[in-house]
């Protein structure tokens, strides 16, 4: 039986998110600041994602980064963006609420998608972002007066990156922008170096580390 490449996309998006639900929980099992965190999800992912690049374009491995184009920088930017404000809506609020809040990726891409896609979807589709949306309003209420808000308006961050990158890897479906995934771990790795000051691991944050940024981070990203 063949499977229609819209129900291929629906299998990967399922897998990609499978393997980065244990991302947010093995961010607090770490027990690290922020920008010691932000550095190594920055600089390790490349380590995975060259290896498939290497594998995949075998002497054409170079050229794949040259063909990214302006839509590669858009998108590296907005890889960096996404990390970096995901981490630090980890730390500033509850898991919950950074999870529920990224959902508000779907509004986001539905909205950008309409304006610069042309791609208006369906009225089921339309009804079920309106009661994500009553939801995000619902569990947001509670941090408006708490030190939470910041974690949650950076969650809305996320998913407005997320969204954002999701609509320029659909118009650029001709460009691989997985290499670009690259240059934002690289960009995300620099921002967080000169603020880092300790590097250091114990046994049980190096296995957290290596399994999050060599496993869970990249694998997603390059699937979805």
């Amino acid at each position: 039986m063949q499977i229609s490449s819209r129900s291929q996309g629906l299998l990967w998006s399922l897998f990609g998110v499978l393997i980065l639900s244990p991302d947010s929980l093995l961010i607090r099992l770490s027990n690290l600041s922020e920008f010691t965190l932000i550095f190594y999800r920055g600089a390790l992912p490349p380590v995975t994602i060259i290896i498939f690049l290497i594998i995949y374009y075998k002497k054409n491995f170079l050229k794949s980064f040259f063909a990214m184009g302006l839509a590669g920088v858009f998108y590296a930017l907005l890889y960096s963006i996404i990390h970096i404000a995901f981490v630090y809506s980890i730390q500033q609020t509850s898991v919950a609420n950074t999870l529920v809040l990224i959902a508000s990726a779907p509004i986001f891409a539905a909205i950008l998608s309409l304006i610069f896609l042309k791609e208006n979807p369906k009225m089921l589709t339309w009804l079920i972002i309106f009661f994500a949306f009553i939801s995000m309003i619902i569990i947001g209420w509670g941090s408006y007066t708490t030190t939470g808000l910041i974690g949650d308006i950076l969650a809305l961050v996320t998913g407005l990156g997320m969204a954002a990158s999701a609509v320029i890897v659909r118009y650029y479906k001709n460009i691989d922008l997985v290499p670009a995934c690259v240059i934002g771990c690289i960009l995300t790795a620099l921002y967080a170096l000169p603020l880092t000051n300790d590097f250091t691991l114990n046994s049980f944050q190096m296995i957290n580390i290596f399994f999050m940024c060599l496993i869970i981070l990249p694998i997603p990203f390059i699937v979805l």
